[in-house]
Protein backbone atom coordinates (compact mmCIF):
# COMPACT_ATOMS: atom_id res chain seq x y z
CA UNK A 1 0.00 0.00 0.00
CA UNK A 2 1.14 3.75 -1.37
CA UNK A 3 0.38 6.64 1.34
CA UNK A 4 -0.82 9.16 -1.23
CA UNK A 5 -0.68 12.98 -0.08
CA UNK A 6 -2.49 15.96 -2.08
CA UNK A 7 -2.19 19.15 -0.98
CA UNK A 8 0.76 18.90 1.79
CA UNK A 9 3.54 20.23 -0.25
CA UNK A 10 4.50 22.03 -2.54
CA UNK A 11 6.80 21.13 -5.08
CA UNK A 12 9.62 22.93 -8.03
CA UNK A 13 12.29 21.15 -9.37
CA UNK A 14 14.52 22.80 -11.61
CA UNK A 15 17.62 20.99 -13.76
CA UNK A 16 20.77 22.93 -13.95
CA UNK A 17 23.28 24.57 -16.96
CA UNK A 18 23.48 22.10 -19.68
CA UNK A 19 21.71 19.52 -17.30
CA UNK A 20 24.94 19.31 -14.83
CA UNK A 21 22.63 19.11 -11.68
CA UNK A 22 19.26 18.75 -10.22
CA UNK A 23 18.02 21.26 -7.34
CA UNK A 24 14.50 20.13 -5.26
CA UNK A 25 12.79 22.22 -2.94
CA UNK A 26 9.74 20.72 -1.23
CA UNK A 27 7.52 23.65 0.82
CA UNK A 28 5.33 21.74 3.09
CA UNK A 29 2.28 23.00 4.10
CA UNK A 30 1.07 24.18 7.38
CA UNK A 31 -2.55 22.13 7.14
CA UNK A 32 -0.77 18.96 5.93
CA UNK A 33 2.47 18.70 8.24
CA UNK A 34 0.55 16.34 10.38
CA UNK A 35 -0.42 13.90 7.71
CA UNK A 36 3.30 13.98 6.21
CA UNK A 37 4.84 13.51 9.65
CA UNK A 38 2.23 10.44 10.12
CA UNK A 39 3.41 9.03 6.46
CA UNK A 40 7.17 9.36 7.55
CA UNK A 41 6.41 7.03 10.91
CA UNK A 42 4.27 5.14 8.54
CA UNK A 43 7.14 4.62 6.11
CA UNK A 44 10.33 4.62 9.01
CA UNK A 45 8.40 1.71 10.39
CA UNK A 46 8.08 -0.29 7.48
CA UNK A 47 4.27 -0.22 6.91
CA UNK A 48 4.61 1.21 3.69
CA UNK A 49 6.86 1.75 0.88
CA UNK A 50 6.64 5.03 0.29
CA UNK A 51 4.63 8.08 0.38
CA UNK A 52 3.49 9.57 -2.99
CA UNK A 53 2.82 13.62 -3.40
CA UNK A 54 0.51 14.86 -6.11
CA UNK A 55 0.22 18.32 -7.10
CA UNK A 56 -2.79 19.95 -8.57
CA UNK A 57 -0.70 23.10 -10.19
CA UNK A 58 0.48 20.24 -12.49
CA UNK A 59 0.31 16.26 -13.60
CA UNK A 60 3.77 15.56 -11.78
CA UNK A 61 4.74 13.76 -8.83
CA UNK A 62 6.87 12.94 -5.88
CA UNK A 63 7.81 9.73 -4.42
CA UNK A 64 9.70 9.67 -0.76
CA UNK A 65 11.41 6.13 -0.04
CA UNK A 66 14.17 5.29 2.57
CA UNK A 67 17.28 3.67 1.09
CA UNK A 68 19.49 1.57 3.06
CA UNK A 69 22.67 3.00 1.26
CA UNK A 70 22.54 6.30 0.30
CA UNK A 71 20.30 9.39 -0.24
CA UNK A 72 19.60 9.95 -4.33
CA UNK A 73 17.05 11.69 -6.36
CA UNK A 74 15.65 11.10 -9.62
CA UNK A 75 13.58 13.14 -12.02
CA UNK A 76 11.84 11.93 -14.91
CA UNK A 77 9.32 13.62 -17.18
CA UNK A 78 6.44 13.83 -14.71
CA UNK A 79 8.00 11.69 -11.90
CA UNK A 80 10.59 13.03 -8.80
CA UNK A 81 11.69 9.86 -7.00
CA UNK A 82 13.79 10.97 -3.58
CA UNK A 83 15.49 8.61 -1.83
CA UNK A 84 16.82 9.01 1.61
CA UNK A 85 19.64 7.33 3.75
CA UNK A 86 19.25 6.52 7.89
CA UNK A 87 20.40 9.65 8.34
CA UNK A 88 18.69 12.10 6.07
CA UNK A 89 15.63 10.28 6.99
CA UNK A 90 15.69 10.41 10.68
CA UNK A 91 16.41 14.32 10.57
CA UNK A 92 13.31 14.99 8.26
CA UNK A 93 11.43 12.50 10.83
CA UNK A 94 12.58 14.14 13.68
CA UNK A 95 11.66 18.00 12.83
CA UNK A 96 8.85 17.30 11.36
CA UNK A 97 7.34 15.29 14.19
CA UNK A 98 8.57 18.24 16.63
CA UNK A 99 7.39 20.59 14.55
CA UNK A 100 3.77 18.85 15.05
CA UNK A 101 4.38 19.03 18.68
CA UNK A 102 5.50 22.42 19.20
CA UNK A 103 3.36 24.00 16.66
CA UNK A 104 5.62 25.55 15.20
CA UNK A 105 8.97 24.80 13.55
CA UNK A 106 11.90 24.47 15.52
CA UNK A 107 14.29 25.01 11.46
CA UNK A 108 13.21 27.13 8.72
CA UNK A 109 14.86 24.34 6.26
CA UNK A 110 16.92 20.93 5.98
CA UNK A 111 19.75 21.33 3.13
CA UNK A 112 20.44 17.62 1.33
CA UNK A 113 23.27 17.80 -1.06
CA UNK A 114 23.15 14.00 -2.80
CA UNK A 115 24.08 12.46 -6.28
CA UNK A 116 21.12 12.88 -8.41
CA UNK A 117 19.73 11.06 -11.66
CA UNK A 118 18.92 13.08 -15.28
CA UNK A 119 18.32 11.70 -18.59
CA UNK A 120 20.40 8.66 -17.46
CA UNK A 121 23.31 10.91 -15.92
CA UNK A 122 24.65 11.37 -12.65
CA UNK A 123 24.47 14.45 -11.27
CA UNK A 124 24.72 16.48 -8.21
CA UNK A 125 21.41 16.97 -6.55
CA UNK A 126 20.43 19.97 -4.05
CA UNK A 127 17.12 18.98 -2.25
CA UNK A 128 15.61 22.26 0.11
CA UNK A 129 12.78 21.13 2.67
CA UNK A 130 10.87 24.13 3.38
CA UNK A 131 8.70 24.14 6.75
CA UNK A 132 5.79 26.89 7.16
CA UNK A 133 6.50 29.98 8.89
CA UNK A 134 3.43 29.15 11.06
Amino acid sequence: MTWVLSGAIDSRIEAGAHDGYLALTIKLMSGGLDKFSLGLCLLDAGLIPSITFLFDHDRQKLVLSRSEKFSSLSAEDAKVTLSLDLNDFERLRFFSLRAVRDGVPEVDHIDLELSGLRKGKTVRADVVIQYPST
